[in-house]
């Protein structure tokens, strides 16, 4: 795993709702091993809670294209074919039921699990999946957001007959409403660390001057009722749907953000993202800058560098980006790493264009694979490395990079094996799973299931093997697997064991 070639050297109380309590679980109705969730049909899951006490997924449990078949498949661009899919949701249940609750969409979840946002038949829910209870969300609408902590949601609601952002503190119930200013509000989300609220608009509607038609006596008429709005229909979104931020489907022409509580939504040019209470945004000469509050200003990252995002860091302060710019003629790119008391080339490179990316999480280690690219008659091996972001530097280790916690990961080689590394022990351990390629990688942190095998990354150690092919994993290190080879339900959670 280790190579002498490479270059070794890189964040109830003022909510006017209806409360519907219900029954509070006892602790021996969590879901337990084996218990069903969904029917034999077509099964795509969109989330989990990181102990498996709920989970929600989309089933097509209808033939509505007439096909003589139930089938719903994701094409190759990662959309949707075939029969229409609805989401539902399952929660823990002595009774064994596996048909869960039909929704219409999952609007939000919070990152510990606990918080979820529904829509159903009746309007929009917040419920709290720990206490068993639900509140309305009285006026919602389409979008909504948790920050990291779970301590506040984002959503759009109704006020005065506009679209306004509703800030709710979820331990006081305290709601503040914010107008987002000209425009007709379309989406929200909170900053990971719930400091900066983002606000995405659409231009206000044209107003077009009606013609007054000449009044005849006796023949006026009141205009008739407009028809009443459709029943919402389900929502599924498929995977390229959820690579895209809730909302932003379509181009946003207004984004803007304010600083929580208190603050003012403006907008700014060049804005790429909220980090914590600051903003990074491209200049004027496509330089990168972070701005504070108070509008002071810093540069990142230099306009020559020509920089397309890769990753942001705020934690430590940093960004990672591929130096289009520099790269002149060039199908490849630069890798560098800027940020506060940090300028520094990486000696890796990367394809050239594209557009900015980052990873929701924050790892310490950052693949660059390994890639080759024809330029003209030659071709050209990139070179590829591991940037180790608390070193600020890039390591001498190959293979790609599958999960990583801190200085640890798992590891697929060239040859298609897996290694477990530890790059500050310098040592690494390979690792034989039952089914190689045959069940897909799902993690909870620091936990993954991969070809049949939940290995601990943290601490490089083994877990047990699992049937069939897993579409989640708890933190417990439970499994949620079909034993349908397409991903089918239904689905059932198992403990992994070793074989005996």
């Amino acid at each position: 795993m280790r190579s002498a070639n490479h270059i070794a050297a890189f964040l109830c109380g003022l909510l006017a709702s209806g409360c519907a309590p219900r029954a509070r679980p006892r602790p021996e109705d969590a879901i337990r091993p084996g218990d069903v969730a969904g029917t034999a049909a077509p099964f795509f899951l969109l989330a989990t809670a990181t102990d498996g006490r709920w989970l929600v997924a989309c089933q097509a449990r209808d033939d509505t294209d007439g096909s003589g078949a139930l089938d719903a498949r994701v094409r190759e661009d990662g959309t949707f074919t075939g029969d229409d899919l609805t989401p539902y949701l399952f929660q823990a249940s002595l009774a064994g039921d596996g048909s869960g609750e039909p929704l219409i969409a999952l609007q939000a979840t919070s990152q510990d699990g606990r918080w979820l946002v529904v829509q159903d038949a009746g309007g929009f829910w917040l419920r709290d999946t720990l206490r068993d209870d639900r509140t309305r969300l009285e006026d919602g609408a389409p979008g909504a957001s948790f920050d990291r902590f779970g301590g506040r949601l984002a959503y759009v609601k109704s006020a005065g007959g506009k679209a306004v952002a509703a800030i709710l503190d979820l331990t006081t119930r305290q709601e503040l409403l914010v107008d987002p200013g000209p425009g007709l509000l379309r989406a929200v989300r909170l900053d990971a660390d719930g400091e900066m609220l983002n606000l995405w608009l659409d231009p206000p509607p044209i107003e077009r001057p009606r013609s007054t038609p000449a009044r005849r006596p006796g023949l006026r008429k009141p205009p008739p009722p407009p028809p009443p709005p459709p029943p919402p229909r389900p929502v599924c979104p498929s995977p390229a749907d959820r690579a895209i931020p809730r909302g932003l489907e379509r181009p946003a022409e207004i984004h803007r953000v304010l600083l929580l509580p208190d603050g003012r939504p403006i907008e700014v040019p060049g804005l790429l993202r909220t980090v914590g209470r600051a903003l990074l945004r491209r200049g004027e000469h496509g330089e990168l800058l972070v701005q504070d509050a108070q509008g002071f200003e810093v540069e990142w990252v230099p306009h020559d560098c020509g920089a397309r995002v890769l990753q942001v860091d705020p934690g430590r302060e940093a960004v990672l980006v591929a130096c289009d710019g520099a790269a002149g003629d060039r199908p490849w790119s630069e890798v560098e790493l800027h940020g506060t008391r940090v300028h520094r080339a990486l000696g890796v490179e990367v394809p050239r264009g594209g557009t900015d990316t980052w990873l929701s999480r924050r790892p310490r280690l950052y693949d660059v694979p390994k890639m080759t690219l024809r330029a003209g008659q030659q071709e050209h091996v990139l070179r590829p490395g591991w940037v180790d972001l608390d070193r600020k530097a890039t390591l001498p280790w190959e293979g790609r990079i599958l999960w990583s916690e801190g200085g640890r990961a798992l590891v697929r080689a060239e040859s298609g094996r897996l290694w477990l590394v530890d790059v500050d022990l310098e040592t690494s351990a390979p690792l034989d799973p039952p089914r190689p390629g045959e069940s897909p990688l799902v993690a909870a942190s620091p936990l993954v299931a991969l070809d049949g095998v939940v290995v601990n990354v943290k601490d490089q150690t083994v877990l047990g093997e699992y049937p069939g092919r897993a579409l989640a994993l708890d933190r417990k290190g439970r499994v949620l697997v079909t034993t349908d080879p397409r991903g089918w339900g239904p689905a059932r959670w198992v403990t992994p064991a070793f074989p005996r």
